[in-house]
């Protein structure tokens, strides 16, 4: 638990912005996925990159029940500080945010819902991922207070067409926590890879 205590202090505003290569361009190298976490200056905060084998990933031709792990780093230290780890999904999606020890420190679970998309929030601290079907926009709840807003943001005609490149941003609410918005930050990546991934 220190481990996420004594990482970089995070501002009320991130965005999360997906790194591409021009080999998954020219010559369709499928890579492992590599998000960077900036402030609204642009000063990159933290790194999210995707372990395991890249041939493992090609093997899934319906990537959007393959199972996936990332890990947050500090970009200056390079100390590994969280571990965001998703099995097969054929249903019940979800993902596990560990410690680097791999300790249990969260659950992620989408549930079943007519009305948009809900993902439940269990362990260390509890709550909800709220969004509309068709908007680009969730609310991140811990037990009944809204926290956190999870806004797609637009990444430009190059990026997106050419590179297909994802971006969104977290704005946290006055009230959370430094440790609080660390866990949400790795929380929003199960409706991140589940619904706006392009590798997915």
């Amino acid at each position: 638990m220190a481990v996420v205590k004594n990482m970089i202090q995070l501002p009320e505003c991130i965005t999360i912005e997906q790194r591409k290569e021009w080999s998954e361009v020219i010559w369709g190298f499928e890579i492992k996925n590599f998000y960077e976490v900036l402030d609204q200056s642009g000063k990159s905060l933290l790194h999210i990159l995707e372990t395991g084998n890249s041939g493992t990933r090609r093997a899934w031709k319906n990537h959007a029940i393959r199972p996936f792990e990332f890990q947050i780093h500090d970009p200056i230290s390079k100390e590994h500080l969280l571990t965001m780890k998703a099995p097969v999904r054929l249903f019940w999606y979800s993902i596990n945010i560990l410690s680097p020890d791999s300790t249990p420190i969260l659950s992620v679970t989408r549930k079943l819902s007519f009305l948009g998309r809900v993902f439940k929030l269990e362990g260390k601290i509890n709550g909800s991922i709220k969004g509309f079907w068709f908007f680009w926009k969730y609310k991140i709840f811990l037990d009944t207070n809204n926290n956190c807003l999870m806004v797609r943001k637009w990444n430009g005609i190059f990026k997106v067409f050419l590179f297909g490149a994802s971006k969104f941003k977290l704005q946290f609410y006055k009230n959370t926590t430094d440790y609080n918005k660390v866990l949400l930050l790795a929380s929003a990546f199960l409706p991140e890879m589940l619904y706006h991934d392009t590798n997915n």
